[in-house]
């Protein structure tokens, strides 16, 4: 405790001693009138170095921060086009310093006026790319110049980070229409609209909450040009090629101060996830068909797919502080997958266990979302109501030969879903303040699996020639609501929150064979309840807005019943569960912050966790949960720093945690030819593990090249039983990456990446199973030829050591030509230029070998032409 006491009287210590202040006003000697916008430039005392520099308001206002260091003297230079030029020393310290200037007339024959755009600025936590430096002819839509800024990265699913921590929203001037489905923007908008790019760091949307400590997180606003604001713009695309494909879509957008709206379709079966763009609702199952091992690759090159997806937003801003938003996002998609696998089983004592599979999947999806949100943003309080209306309908077919034998699977999901959900923050006094959260939502799903023939009739006691049918049904209602007193002093915020949560679920399950009813074995039909009242302090104490800590301490009143009416057996726990955590967030100067947290919960698994019925949940896995309540003790540590200097721009970002899980329960895997069963056993498990990550960005502007460089190391331990061995298993996982994008001429541009991956398992008393050494490289070749033409070439590299040698390097190879007009693009690409068939790669889980093979799409041709207006 005194350590901790300690260090937080430090971080106070240099939070709030670490920094001059210099404010006051620019006036002239001879009439004390305010001089506006002068320059104000802080160096030390021999010139030779800034510390920082500002401009002074209209009213002749200025504020700087300094750095505190071992100077004693500064300089500061005062310029303004009407005064002369001041050069005056002062001493090192807070200060309020009001500066006398004389005024000049300057006389010009002849001005020229070139504007110097800088590449990026940043005004206090608020850091601006100015998009015209970072866009080249070769970019379509905003999400390609997003790649190339220092400090951010995107995923290929189009999730956006900032530091390496995703960014919270996606604003477009200011509004933010989307919410979580930002990538319908970043994937459409195009990118010539796009006048800069801000990043809000430690960002607060909710203002009536800006004096709280701000959460360690960013966000992101676009700033478009004038003319692509206040008027609809979009495009038409329309393609073919060999073997037979199409690629439709259709954008309709408008961006103005009071309404904006983003209207897409798209269609094509060349292997475009377009429906990724808006992360559809979707459920999800226990039970369905085996599927092939989805490989690491661009979606392009392996998605068989048949799809058409619809997406409509709108957002009106009613006034300064409402705004009402609906989104619909709808996606068909039909999609063929087909490969080989290879599972080695290493057994303690015993021959290994081998299964040999090939797998053919056709999945039949229809998914549909519809979002209403409404939104009062004040500076004293907040209301926030989203209504979510999901419906996911699926009808799944797959085809397996196992060790020689074949298996058809049909399954199918229907699932509707609606969920409310209600923020608000109600004012009382200056001092005080009520905030409410309220969930509500519920969810009806039921679910089959058919299997034909079944593999192993010696479990039903049935022939070998019956099918077997997996059911699962499910009826489930959740509520989440608390309400939070807040009394804030200085920078002080002690709140009381009372909470109110009910889990009701009924689930039933039947496993039966086309001869013969399901015994209660393979039955399930549990009542789950769970009522939670809970009730806690909440401290924090914001510094200056440089340093912030927080804590709270919530005490869980539980109260859960199980009630399995096939065993006749009702457990019930009431328990009270206490819950504390700390968080701590500030800066160490301008540039350089920090952030460390500490928490521990108790959780009790849900009702899939402890059903005593056998499920089946895919043709060759069946599993049971013994019918014991799981409970888990969790502890997570973690600690980051990140730097990020505009001037310089360079950003980097270290991240360090530690975690320990104690679960009551361990769940034992036993082997018998393709079948694994699965049980649990009240048993103690403990595991823990240790994640260390960092990254780096720099952007050097004398030769136009951004460099990235980022690692991480993990490490686990845990117990598993196998065959019904305990054994003690430790998992390493080490990854390293290097990037650059860089200009070489004004028509050519290369982007790289390479990452290197090794994966170890140490399993006790198995034999040693060697690390498996995985490494990628991506580069991207971009030429503007001028007159309109542009080129792409990409090549991808892959090896993986656990290959047999002609399989160890894949290459694939692709590239587009398009020519520009001022209205029109065409285009012609080609994926998979040197036609290969199949990608493989290997790993390892435990005492499991894994490999396998999946088929590509073929050679691909394909010719577009696109529209804007």
């Amino acid at each position: 405790m005194r350590i901790i006491i300690t260090f937080i009287l430090t971080l106070f210590y240099v939070c709030g001693f670490a920094q001059i202040k210099i404010s006051g006003k620019i006036l002239d000697a001879t009439t004390k009138k305010e001089i506006s916008y002068a320059n104000i430039i802080v160096q030390n005392a021999k010139q030779t170095k800034i510390y920082s520099y500002t401009t002074a308001n209209n009213k002749g206002e200025y504020s700087i921060i300094v750095e505190e260091g071992v100077y004693d003297t500064l300089k500061l230079s005062i310029m303004a086009v009407n005064i002369e030029p001041q050069l005056i020393s002062i001493i090192a310290k807070t200060q309020q310093l009001d500066i006398f200037t004389k005024y000049k007339v300057m006389k010009m024959k002849e001005v020229i006026v070139k504007q110097q755009i800088p590449i990026i600025e940043r005004i206090g936590d608020t850091v601006t790319y100015v998009a015209a430096k970072y866009i080249d002819a070769n970019d379509a839509v905003i999400e390609d110049i997003i790649k190339k800024l220092p400090g951010v990265n995107v995923a290929e699913s189009g999730r956006i980070s900032y530091q390496g921590k995703e960014i919270s929203r996606l604003y477009i001037e200011g509004l933010d229409m989307l919410g979580d489905r930002y990538a319908i923007a970043s994937k459409n908008i195009d990118a010539k609209d796009v006048k800069s790019i801000n990043i809000y760091e430690n960002h607060q949307h909710i203002k009536a909450l800006k004096d709280t400590p701000r959460p360690d997180e960013a966000a992101m606003n676009i700033t478009l040009k004038e003319e692509a604001k206040g008027t609809w713009t979009g495009s038409i695309l329309a393609g073919g090629g060999y073997p037979l494909s199409w690629r439709g879509e259709v954008a309709m957008m408008y961006f103005g101060k009071n309404m904006q709206s983003i209207n897409t379709y798209k269609t094509n079966n060349v292997g475009d996830n377009v429906a990724r763009e808006f992360d559809i609702f979707e459920s999800s199952s226990i039970i369905g068909v085996q599927l092939p091992t989805t490989p690491s690759l661009d979606e392009d090159l392996y998605l068989d797919n048949n799809i058409h997806a619809l997406s409509s937003n709108f957002l009106f801003k009613l006034n300064e502080a409402t705004q009402f938003n609906t989104n619909v996002n709808y996606a068909h998609d039909f999609r063929e997958s087909q490969g080989v696998s290879n599972t080695v089983h290493n057994i303690v004592g015993a021959a290994p266990i081998v299964v040999n599979e090939t797998t053919y999947a056709a999945l039949k999806s229809d998914k549909i979302n519809l979002d209403f949100k409404i939104e009062k943003n004040k500076e004293k309080s907040y209301f926030n109501n989203t209504l979510y209306l999901n419906g996911d309908f699926n009808k799944d077919f797959g085809n397996v030969i196992s060790n020689g034998e074949q298996v058809e699977q049909v399954f199918e999901l229907p699932s509707l879903s609606a969920r409310n959900n209600l923020s608000m923050i109600i004012p009382t006094t200056k001092k005080i303040r009520f905030d409410l959260n309220s969930d509500i939502s519920y969810n009806n799903k039921p679910t089959s699996l058919r299997v034909s023939p079944m593999l192993f009739p010696e479990i039903f006691g049935a022939t070998q020639t019956d099918d077997a049918v997996q059911t699962v049904s499910s009826s489930k209602f959740t509520t989440y609501n608390s309400l939070f007193a807040t009394y804030r002093t200085g920078g002080w915020n002690f709140a009381v929150s009372v909470g109110l949560n009910a889990h009701i679920e009924d689930m039933t399950s039947e496993l039966y064979t086309g001869s013969q009813k399901a015994v209660d074995s393979m039955r399930n039909d549990i009542n789950w309840q769970r009522y939670d009242f809970t009730v806690g302090p909440h401290i924090s104490y914001v510094f200056n807005d440089n340093f912030s800590i927080s804590t709270s301490v919530y005490a869980d009143f539980m109260s859960l019943q199980s009630k399995d009416k096939v065993r006749n057996v009702t457990d019930k726990v009431n328990k009270i569960i206490i819950n504390p955590s700390i968080k701590l967030n500030g800066k160490i100067t301008n540039d350089l912050k920090y952030t460390a947290s500490a928490k521990y919960s108790e959780y009790y698994g849900g009702l899939y966790d402890n059903y005593g019925g056998f499920i089946m949940t895919d043709y060759r896995n069946i599993a049971t949960k013994g019918g014991e309540l799981s409970h888990t003790k969790n502890q997570n540590y973690s600690a980051a720093l990140s730097y990020g200097n505009a001037l310089n721009m360079i950003f980097a970002n270290i991240e360090g945690a530690y975690w320990m899980a104690d679960n009551n329960l361990s769940y034992a895997y036993s082997y018998n030819g393709a079948l694994t069963y699965i049980e649990s056993i009240y048993r103690p498990n403990k595991s823990n593990g240790y994640v260390l990550n960092s990254n780096l960005s720099k952007q050097v502007l004398a030769i136009s090249t951004l460099f990235s460089i980022g690692g991480s190391w993990s490490r686990s331990w845990s117990e598993i039983i196998r065959q019904g061995d305990i054994l003690n298993s430790q998992n390493d996982l080490y990854n390293a990456s290097f990037g650059f994008n860089t200009r070489f001429a004004k028509w050519l541009h290369m982007d790289y990446k390479a990452e290197y991956t090794r994966s170890q398992n140490i399993v006790e008393s198995v034999n040693k199973i060697s690390p498996i050494d995985y490494f990628k490289q991506t580069a991207e070749l971009l030429f503007d030829f001028g007159k309109g033409f542009t080129a792409s070439v990409d090549c991808e590299h892959f090896y993986n050591d656990a290959l047999s040698k002609e399989f160890r390097n894949m290459v694939f190879l692709g590239a587009e030509l398009t020519y520009k007009t001022k209205k029109l693009t065409y285009g012609i690409e080609g994926r998979n230029l040197l036609g290969t068939e199949s990608y493989g790669s290997a790993f390892t889980s435990d005492i499991t070998d894994y490999r396998y093979s999946y088929s590509l799409r073929p050679l691909t041709i394909i010719a577009t032409i696109r529209y804007n207006f």
